[in-house]
C-alpha cells in the first residue's frame, strides 16, 4: 500500500481561536482531508478545501501577476506576527519569502516583487510562470500567517476583494519552453520562486534531505535489467557549455545492459553504442561503438571499451576517469531510493514506450536548466527514466538543439528487471583503467567542469550537492 505525500494546510470554515491559529502553526501534521496523492490531487484538494470555506475565490488563471502581489500585500496587512515567530524557531518552509530570500518586512519583499515584476515585464513570455508561483504563495499565507477569525473580515470589509486558487495547470511549468528565447537570468529568478511554491505541497511528507515522496517503489539492494535507450551518450565533453561531439538526435534506439548492487556501492552500466570520445585525445576512443560506464566505491567511476557489446570484459585499448574515487556527489551506485527525491506529481494516462503503454506514475525534478523524470506503471514497476532540455510529459519527445542539455531516456524492459546477487568480480576495474591517466570528467561531480549537460549560462554549481535523482540520471543512460 503505498504511503500519501501530504501537505500541512488545515482550512476551517468557521472562526476559531488564537489557540487554534497556535496550534497549527506548531503542527507538523496536516488534516486528512488535504492528503493527497501526488501534488496534482493534493492541489484538487487543497482548492476544494479552500470552496468549501470562503467565498470570493478566483482561479489562479484568471488574475493577473500585478493582482496576485496587491493579495499578498493585503495578507501581509492582516497577518499574526506571532505566527512568523513560530514558523523561525524551526526555519519552517511557512515562513514569509520572497523569490527565495526569507523576511517578514514588507519593504524587503516589496523589493523582490518589483524587480520580478520589471523581469516579467521584459520577458512577459515568464508572466503565468511568475504568477502561478505567487498564487502559491497567496494560498499558504492566507491559512498559515493570517488568523481564522480575520479571514472572513478580509473578505466582508471588502479588504480582500478576491483570494486566488492554486493553479490548475495540468503539468508542472518546466524551464525548457525558454531556452533560446528568453534572457537565461531571468528564467532562473523567476523559476527560483515557482519551485519553492511547487516544493510546498510535499514540505511535510518526510525528512527533506533523504526523500521529497513516499510513492516511489525503492529499488531492490541488487539487481539487474537491460533497457532500451535513445540519446547521446556520453552527454558531455570537454569543449564548454553544451556538447559539440554529442548528436541531440533521437532518433536510433541502442541497447543498454545494467548491473546494480547497493550494498557493494558499485555499478556497471553497458551501452551497446557510444558517441564520438575523440574529444579525449586518444586514438582508441569510442566513436559509434560499444563502451561500459563503471561506478567503483575504491576506486571511482570510469568508461572503458569492451571485447563485446554488453559484456563486461575489457578490451584494454581505451579507458577514461569520469569521476575520482571518493567523490562526495557519485561514491558509488545511487541510493536504492534515488527516485524518492523527486516530486511525485500524481498519474496521467496516454504514454506509449517500448515495452509498456497506458497509465503511469510521474516523478519529475529539475536542476541547472535541466528536466529529469521517472516514470511508473501503477503497480510501481520501473517503466522509463529520462532527461533533457524539457519536460515531455506522455507526448512525443523530441531532439534539444545543439547549445542546450541532451534529451536522452531509456525504457525498461520489464522483463529482465530482477533481483539478483552480484559478487564482487562482477565490479572489478580492468588495468587499463587503473593506470588511465586519460580524464572524460562528467557533470554533476564535487569536482570537475561539468560541462555538456548544461546549457550556456547553466553549469553545474560544485560546490552544493545534487540530489539522488539527478545523480542516478548523471550516471545512469
Amino acid at each position: 500500500m503505498f504511503s500519501k505525500v501530504v501537505l500541512a494546510l488545515a482550512l476551517t470554515a468557521s472562526a476559531a481561536n488564537a489557540s487554534t491559529d497556535t496550534d497549527r502553526a506548531r503542527s507538523k501534521s496536516p488534516g486528512r482531508h488535504v492528503q493527497g496523492e501526488g501534488l496534482r490531487d493534493i492541489r484538487n484538494k487543497l482548492n476544494a478545501a479552500l470552496e468549501n470555506a470562503y467565498n470570493n475565490l478566483v482561479p489562479c488563471e484568471n488574475m493577473t501577476l500585478g493582482e496576485v502581489y496587491d493579495v499578498l500585500e493585503t495578507l501581509h496587512s492582516a497577518r499574526d506576527h506571532a505566527l512568523e515567530v513560530i514558523y523561525q524557531e524551526t526555519d519552517d518552509s511557512r515562513r514569509l519569502a520572497a523569490n527565495g530570500v526569507k523576511s517578514h518586512k514588507i519593504e524587503t519583499l516589496k523589493a523582490h516583487w518589483a524587480r520580478e515584476a520589471h523581469i516579467v515585464e521584459a520577458n512577459p513570455q515568464l508572466h503565468d510562470v511568475a504568477r502561478d508561483g505567487k498564487c502559491h504563495d497567496a494560498v499558504m499565507w492566507f491559512t498559515h500567517h493570517v488568523p481564522d477569525e480575520r479571514k472572513n473580515e478580509l473578505f466582508e470589509s471588502g479588504a480582500l476583494e478576491v483570494m486566488p486558487k492554486l493553479p490548475v495547470n495540468e503539468m508542472p511549468h518546466t524551464t525548457g519552453p525558454f531556452y533560446g528565447n528568453t534572457n537565461q537570468a531571468a528564467v532562473e529568478y523567476v523559476f527560483n520562486n515557482y519551485g519553492a511554491g511547487l516544493s510546498c505541497g510535499i514540505a511535510h511528507a518526510a525528512d527533506q534531505t533523504i526523500t521529497t515522496n513516499t510513492e516511489a517503489n525503492v529499488w531492490p539492494d541488487s539487481l539487474s535489467y537491460s533497457a532500451t535507450g535513445y540519446g547521446a551518450f556520453p552527454f558531455w565533453d570537454n569543449t564548454g557549455a553544451g556538447c559539440t561531439y554529442c548528436d541531440p538526435s533521437v532518433d536510433t534506439p541502442s541497447s543498454l545492459k545494467v548491473k546494480y548492487d547497493a550494498t557493494q556501492n558499485s555499478e556497471l552500466l553497458m551501452h551497446s553504442s557510444c558517441g564520438d570520445m575523440s574529444w579525449t585525445g586518444d586514438s582508441n576512443a569510442p566513436n559509434g561503438s560499444p563502451c561500459n560506464h563503471i561506478f567503483n566505491s575504491t576506486y571511482g567511476a570510469f568508461i572503458y571499451t569492451p571485447v563485446n557489446a554488453l559484456e563486461p570484459e575489457a578490451d584494454g585499448e581505451f579507458c577514461c576517469r569520469t569521476f575520482s574515487a571518493g567523490d562526495s556527489n557519485f561514491p558509488g551506485a545511487v541510493p536504492t531510493n534515488w527516485m524518492q527525491s523527486m516530486n511525485y506529481w500524481g498519474s496521467n494516462t496516454g504514454f506509449e514506450g517500448d515495452y509498456y503503454s497506458g497509465e503511469i506514475k510521474i516523478y519529475w525534478y529539475t536542476m541547472g536548466g535541466i528536466d529529469f523524470w521517472y516514470y511508473e506503471d501503477i503497480d510501481g514497476n520501473p517503466v522509463e527514466q529520462g532527461e533533457g532540455c524539457q519536460y515531455p510529459g506522455v507526448g512525443e519527445k523530441t531532439a534539444c538543439a545543439y547549445t542546450l542539455p541532451i534529451m536522452l531516456w531509456h525504457d525498461y524492459d520489464p522483463d529482465t528487471f530482477v533481483a539478483e546477487s552480484h559478487t564482487v568480480d562482477e565490479f572489478e576495474v580492468p588495468e587499463v583503467c587503473l593506470a588511465t591517466t586519460v580524464s572524460c570528467s562528467a557533470p554533476g561531480g564535487s569536482v570537475g567542469h561539468g560541462y555538456g549537460h548544461a546549457a550556456a549560462g547553466h553549469q553545474i554549481d560544485h560546490s552544493q550537492p545534487i540530489s539522488a535523482a539527478a545523480r542516478a540520471a548523471f550516471s545512469r543512460r
